[in-house]
């Protein structure tokens, strides 16, 4: 009997027999059936198979190769938007002064001073220097890295122009909170790995388009596009692995994900800096190249099994549990019974039809619990993404060379992945959560407040002190960062759970878009942006407190009224 007919027995089965209200166990014990309203689960199947094995690890190793465009694009603009030194390039001083000096009896020479985004004017007449003035850089501006090292050098967007180029970094946000939705519902719909290798393609095809760009603004809509496709990989990857494992092993899913942002970024770092003597635009080619390699890994990929159990397809969700049994060296005939339930179940309670039911993002606004989740978690991943940018464009001004500084920077997320992970075992997501967000503020506290304090004897120390706390904070934040996603895909059930990520995440793209404002608000008065991000970090703290832990609990299915 193949595998269709068995699904179709087991539905007709169940129309005419009596549910067996027997117990079904998970490998920690916890799932029963007793309750026949209970939420059908699919999560059961996956309990039934024991721990992880190579199924489920190879699939998880190959969907972290996804993350190479998601960092590449949203990291790629430290190194193509630098801002190099530069001055005013040099007039011809000959020709000026024959057409702006005047005849007198006297010898007058000119010194020009050539500045940022100015060329000073001293006259000498007789030994007596006078300032006359300025004037604008009139034969545009010489950088110290060369002419096409950065989009910045290669259209001169300094002095008047700047801003313009940070417009490419604050639209590619603007383009992911917008993508976040529209692909979340489209990978609810029509399922995750579709979603997923649809993202990667058009991602890579809108970053190679940044490269050939004939102008900043053209380039700037490329990279709208970028964020707006680079939303739905991320997403529709991190739910299709959690999907892939029980509540206990998601922990570890999490800060495995989370491990790939400073590697990741690491590799971004050393391609970068291969490439810091050439264009630009063969930066962004290479980035390109890269951001297609997942895509060739992706056909060894499975779909969701959950979401396809969700949806109705009953078939190829079995034969999906089937490949992870031969796989993992299990007996298919172990795992039937706990599957036969589950679609007795389905059946039995005439949810065929509703497993089919289209749901769309209003349903999350309808359900009163959904509805707070949502509030709550989009002002905790806003708060988080605010803090963890905004730290981190912050701590770009520290001296040093910029290749070595954003490497080490990468570098401090390992230690904050492997304290997630701890924190994690023991204490749960929503307490990882919360704690990563309330260590921010009080080394953030402290390292705001050192800089109130005027002691010169001591003035080495303070500076020492406060940029202690500050790394400190940054590392704790990086927690939040890595696991708030983790905690976000077990809110929601199976058939709204990328929608309601990608609304949640819509405020981490607001936070990315203002993150980079903090820097200017932080010449205004030093202290301002350490205390924003403070009191936005203890109020979403003492909020998420309010909602659920999910460690230990399965994933659920569908939407409970």
């Amino acid at each position: 009997m193949d595998i269709k007919d068995r699904a179709t027995e087991i539905c007709l089965q169940a129309r005419d027999t009596e549910l067996d209200n027997e117990v079904i166990n998970d490998c920690d014990g916890d799932y029963n059936n007793d309750d026949e309203s209970q939420p059908v689960n699919f999560e059961a199947a996956i309990a039934s198979m024991g721990p992880p094995g190579w199924y489920q690890i190879l699939q998880i190793f190959l969907m972290t190769f996804n993350f190479i465009p998601v960092i590449f694009i949203n990291m790629s603009y430290v190194y193509l938007g630098m801002e190099p030194q530069f001055a005013c390039s040099q007039i011809n001083e000959s020709a000026w002064t024959r057409e702006n000096h005047f005849a007198t009896n006297e010898t007058i020479s000119y010194t020009f001073s050539y500045k940022d985004c100015e060329i000073q004017i001293t006259s000498n007449t007789s030994g007596t220097y006078q300032d006359i003035g300025t004037m604008a850089c009139t034969e545009g501006y010489t950088y110290s890295s060369g002419k096409h090292t950065s989009i910045v050098s290669e259209w001169d967007l300094v002095c008047k122009s700047r801003g313009i180029a940070e417009m490419a970094q604050t639209v590619m946000s603007l383009g992911w909170s917008i993508g976040i939705i529209l692909t979340s519902a489209f990978s609810d719909k029509y399922g995750r790995k579709k979603t997923v290798t649809i993202a990667i393609f058009m991602s890579s095809l809108s970053e190679l388009g940044a490269a050939f760009s004939p102008n900043v603004f053209a380039m700037i809509a490329f990279r709208f596009f970028s964020g707006f496709f680079g939303s739905g990989i991320s997403s529709s990857t991190l739910v299709l692995g959690a999907e892939f494992l029980v509540s206990k092993h998601r922990a570890r899913l999490g800060v495995y994900i989370g491990l790939q942002w400073p590697f990741v970024s690491m590799l971004l770092c050393g391609i970068a800096y291969g490439f810091r003597d050439h264009n630009w635009r063969e930066l962004h080619i290479c980035l390109s190249a890269c951001c297609i390699f997942p895509l060739l890994l992706i056909y060894f990929v499975d779909e969701s099994a959950s979401w396809l159990f969700s949806h109705g397809n009953y078939q190829k969700a079995e034969q999906i549990l089937q490949k992870a049994c031969r796989f993992n060296g299990l007996n298919f005939d172990d795992v039937v019974n706990v599957w036969k339930n589950l679609c007795n179940q389905e059946c039995q309670s005439q949810k065929v039809e509703k497993a089919t039911k289209n749901y769309n993002i209003l349903d999350i606004f309808r359900n009163k619990k959904l509805r707070k989740c949502l509030v709550v978690s989009w002002l905790v991943t806003f708060t988080t993404n605010i803090s963890y940018i905004g730290m981190y464009l912050s701590a770009s001004t520290l001296a040093g060379n910029l290749y070595l500084n954003t490497a080490l920077m990468s570098f401090l997320e390992v230690p904050g992945c492997l304290l997630g992970l701890i924190v994690l075992r023991y204490y749960g997501r929503r307490f990882a959560v919360i704690f990563s967000m309330a260590s921010a503020a009080v080394f953030l506290l402290v390292s705001t407040s050192l800089e109130f304090v005027d002691d010169k004897a001591n003035t080495q120390h303070i500076v020492i002190t406060s940029t202690v706390c500050y790394l400190l904070g940054r590392l704790v934040i990086s927690i939040s960062f890595n696991i708030n996603f983790l905690y976000l895909a077990e809110l929601f059930p199976t058939t709204l759970r990328t929608s309601g990520m990608g609304l949640c995440i819509t405020g981490g793209c607001l936070g990315g878009m203002l993150a980079p404002y903090l820097v200017p608000l932080h010449a205004m008065e030093p202290w301002l942006p350490g205390m924003c991000l403070i009191s936005f970090l203890i109020i979403s703290s003492l909020l998420l407190s309010k909602l659920p832990e999910t460690k230990g609990s399965q994933l659920a299915s569908k939407m409970e009224t």
